[in-house]
């Protein structure tokens, strides 16, 4: 995918963000550029999560910021190498998220508490939240048969394994995916009876992945498809 493919599914990112009701702001519809601070962290072996997380934060690392303080970043590598991840807020139990910023956001708009010490709320909130941050690549340069596929997850914390799929993902089929699973009552909540699937989100879905095309043959052999592999 070049430039401008990216942003034009940055942009539909966001109407998705907004359409499920989860966008806090958008920082740039642009691919991200390599931030050296955030990417020293990231492949550190010592760095917590939350650690990464925070940095992130702090530094507006971001394209999409949503409503629970979690964030989408979209990058490009090289020419045909992009990069798309998810980071969940690694202070808030999901189920009481929504709940716990709501009412940091009312003492935040009724002027009780500054911008950092609403921050300072949000990140006090620790709990046993499990979610895990994930991160999907698409490297033909890298690949090599078995250890590195073209399109990959990494799923979890740290360099971890590489999760084969069959298809490159635009942004937009990236974001969907992260909505569906890590807010399933708000995806839920979107039940259409006039909708084949009966779910407008997941309809559009749908047609997104349709739209992501099938990694070629010399990128993925017919070998590595008839492992297990995301498709």
């Amino acid at each position: 995918m070049d430039q401008r493919e990216v942003q034009r599914g940055i942009r539909e990112s966001w109407a998705a963000v907004l359409e499920i009701d989860m966008g806090e702001t958008i920082s740039s519809i642009a691919p991200l550029r390599v931030n050296e601070e955030f990417r020293n962290l990231l492949f550190s072996d010592e760095v917590q999560y939350n650690e990464l997380y925070l940095a992130g934060l702090e530094c507006k690392h971001y394209n999409i910021l949503l409503s629970d303080f979690s964030f989408f970043q979209y990058s490009i590598i090289a020419d045909d190498h992009v990069r798309y991840a998810f980071y969940p807020n690694p202070f808030l139990d999901p189920i009481e998220a929504e709940v716990n910023i709501e009412r940091c956001r009312e003492l935040l708009d009724a002027g009780m508490i500054t911008n950092e010490e609403f921050l300072t709320l949000i990140n006090e909130q620790r709990s046993d939240n499990r979610a895990a941050p994930i991160r999907y690549e698409s490297a033909p340069r890298d690949r090599r048969e078995f250890s590195h596929p073209s399109s990959h997850f990494h799923i979890g914390h740290g360099a971890g394994g590489r999760w084969a799929i069959a298809r490159n993902l635009t942004p937009l089929a990236f974001t969907l995916l992260i909505l569906k699973h890590y807010y399933p009552q708000k995806w839920q909540a979107a039940d259409d009876p006039l909708k084949e699937t009966g779910n407008a989100f997941e309809a559009q879905l749908i047609r997104a992945r349709a739209e992501c095309p099938e990694v070629p043959e010399v990128l993925f052999s017919d070998l590595e498809r008839s492992c297990f592999h995301f498709n």
